[in-house]
């Protein structure tokens, strides 16, 4: 991967129903061919989709194996808690592992995408590569957009501060009301004071297209409650103003890819001047 492609590559892991252990170096193998042709067929539809070459976790599980399939989801949930796609390999067509890739992704938030044994053995032979690749794309920017947003079912709770901490809201992405968005609207359009400032930073320069999820990654390693975007800026809520000053100062003018370089700047005027003073 080039130093000026994006700098966040998305990590990811292979969990491998399979009876035959002698197939496990091929499976690898096709996980790394299939993370770069992803990213390749990405770069070609103008999409900011990096894969990691190399996955994060490997494992094997016996076909038909419940029990193993929840403990392969929980140790990668729990070893390596930076994954965010997994590629589970299926014995065959209408599997029970369909079903237990579904439920487990869900209980865990990662994107799913499921590839039948023979298609990986094979690197999808008669089938077209192209049209297969971009329908794994279309997938993993929706299943994003469903993380992101909280599908009804499956919401992840969110901080929205619309004022000190100790005023602190939680709720979900679909309760967020007008009155809430247009706190933080006119914090970031018109200067007014939107509450959560001290803990916020807006992000401009983006790629067009990108989605929350993909604005949270960057800073992967604070922590976000909360992503809005506008255009191709966004507002950042992170933990408190200590993230927020962090994320200024390591990912302003940070560069994404040879073609975007961000700016990250904190709402709050106190944030600001603290780190002029560094």
């Amino acid at each position: 991967m080039s130093s000026e492609d994006y700098g966040m590559a998305m990590k990811w892991a292979i969990v491998a129903s399979i009876a035959d252990l002698a197939q496990l170096p091929a499976i690898k193998s096709f996980g790394s061919w299939l993370a770069a042709e992803i990213t390749s067929e990405a770069r070609q539809l103008g999409t900011q989709l990096i894969l990691e070459p190399m996955p994060s976790l490997v494992t094997n599980v016996l076909v038909g194996d419940i029990g193993g399939n929840c403990a392969a989801y929980e140790k990668m949930h729990k070893e390596t808690p930076g994954v965010q796609l997994v590629v589970h390999i299926l014995p065959h067509e209408n599997s029970e592992e369909y079903n237990w890739m579904k439920s487990l992704s869900a209980r865990y938030g990662l994107i799913r995408q499921g590839i039948l044994l023979e298609n990986a053995l094979t690197h999808f032979e008669g089938n077209e590569k192209t049209e297969v690749l971009r329908n794994i794309i279309q997938w993993m920017a929706r299943r994003s957009a469903e993380l992101a947003r909280g599908k009804a079912g499956h919401e992840k709770p969110f901080d929205l501060r619309v004022g000190p901490d100790e005023f602190l809201v939680k709720t979900k992405p679909g309760m967020i009301n007008d009155a809430m968005v247009k706190t933080v609207v006119n914090g970031v359009l018109h200067g007014t004071d939107a509450g959560d400032a001290d803990s916020s930073v807006r992000v401009a320069g983006l790629p067009h297209g990108m989605s929350e999820f993909q604005v949270a990654s960057i800073f992967r390693n604070l922590s976000v409650c909360g992503v809005s975007i506008h255009a191709d800026e966004a507002v950042v809520t992170l933990k408190n103003k200590f993230h927020a000053h962090q994320a200024a100062a390591l990912y302003n003018k940070f560069q994404l890819d040879k073609y975007h370089h961000i700016e990250v700047v904190p709402l709050s005027h106190a944030v600001k001047e603290q780190i002029k003073a560094v």
